[in-house]
């Protein structure tokens, strides 16, 4: 009775020992798993992102003219040019548009603010006129004749003036031909008007402003 008990022990234990190990041997062999199915691998495309640049033309803008910061009063024949700025500022001014026009500048004294200027408005009228304009030009008398001229340019408690004056042009002195009289002993006809017509529509619109 004894060794039945022990011989069914010795059975029961081998027969655990098997089913476990049965179970282990299963679950190490890869066979009995079930193999995932094989997936293709899809590659996204990259996406460039083109960042786009907006290109600006920078407007170059050019300053001409002095615009309203000069004006011009008086009469036709003594007109006054006035410019709201600095005597210093408005003397490279008018001294700019001098040049600008080819006004010829015999002298010029910063100190007492004066220019002695060489001028012929028929010269102006020769280069603003058309070919034809030029032939009868050149066919005719002058109107004008050149002259000498004193700009002044003085400050005046606010803004500038300037104003011209016939001149000998020898001896640089104010000419006296009276205060109605548009001629000189000489015949030549006084133009300081013209003179300060032209320089005025020069600095308004014209003159090159940095």
């Amino acid at each position: 009775m004894y060794f039945n008990k022990i011989s069914i022990l010795i059975l029961l234990s081998l027969l655990v020992a098997s089913c476990s190990s049965g179970k282990k041997n299963k679950y190490k062999n890869t066979r009995y798993l079930e193999i995932p199915p094989k997936m293709k691998i899809v590659k996204k495309p990259k996406i460039q992102v083109i960042e786009k640049k907006e290109e600006k033309e920078e407007e170059i803008v050019e300053n001409k003219g002095l615009g309203e910061s000069i004006i011009l009063v008086g009469t036709e024949k003594k007109p006054i040019i006035k410019i709201k700025k600095t005597f210093d500022r408005s003397w490279e001014i008018v001294d700019q548009a001098l040049k600008l026009n080819e006004i010829k500048i015999k002298d010029k004294d910063r100190e007492r603010g004066v220019f002695f200027v060489k001028y012929d408005p028929d010269d102006q009228n020769a280069d603003e006129s058309s070919l034809v304009d030029k032939m009868t030009f050149f066919m005719f008398k002058d109107e004008y004749a050149e002259a000498s001229y004193k700009l002044t340019v003085a400050w005046q408690e606010s803004d500038t003036e300037v104003i011209a004056e016939m001149v000998d042009s020898e001896t640089n002195d104010l000419l006296d031909d009276g205060e109605d009289d548009d001629n000189n002993d000489d015949g030549t006809t006084d133009s300081g008007g013209k003179l300060l017509d032209v320089l005025y529509k020069t600095i308004k619109v014209d003159l090159p402003i940095n």
